[in-house]
């Protein structure tokens, strides 16, 4: 499925779907967090200076250049003067796995105060409660 097919599809979801769709994730999350814990080696916690940060989840938010060859729906421009996408995702450090994902045209700014809140809103509910 090429970039601009899933961009398509994802767009035709409406909202209630939507919600519905990230309210069962955020669910599946929780068990398969509460799984990690469970196992010897506990649930992955972040280390920083050799200090392991017992409790905290760590979010990472970027943005990254999609390149596309032929002008694809929702592509633009790229301010490496190319032409594709620029989404906003969000992934949870401990675990490597992406949380939130803002699609967006190829000219977005990369310092838009509103896309960064719409995907640290959108990663903070996929969140559980605390492990601890």
């Amino acid at each position: 499925m090429s970039d601009s097919t899933l961009r398509r599809t994802l767009q035709a979801i409406d909202a209630p779907v939507a919600a519905r769709v990230e309210r069962a994730r955020a669910a599946i999350r929780a068990v398969v967090w509460t799984w990690l814990g469970l196992r010897p080696g506990g649930f992955p916690w972040i280390s920083v200076c050799g200090r392991e940060l017992r409790g905290w989840y760590v979010l990472e938010l970027d943005a990254t250049i999609v390149t596309c060859t032929s002008r694809k729906e929702g592509a633009a421009g790229t301010f490496k003067g190319s032409y594709g996408h620029h989404p906003l995702g969000a992934w949870v450090a401990n675990t490597r796995e992406c949380v939130a994902m803002l699609l967006r045209s190829g000219n977005a700014a990369s310092n838009d105060v509103a896309d960064h809140k719409s995907v640290l809103a959108a990663a903070l509910r996929q969140l559980p409660l605390p492990l601890w």
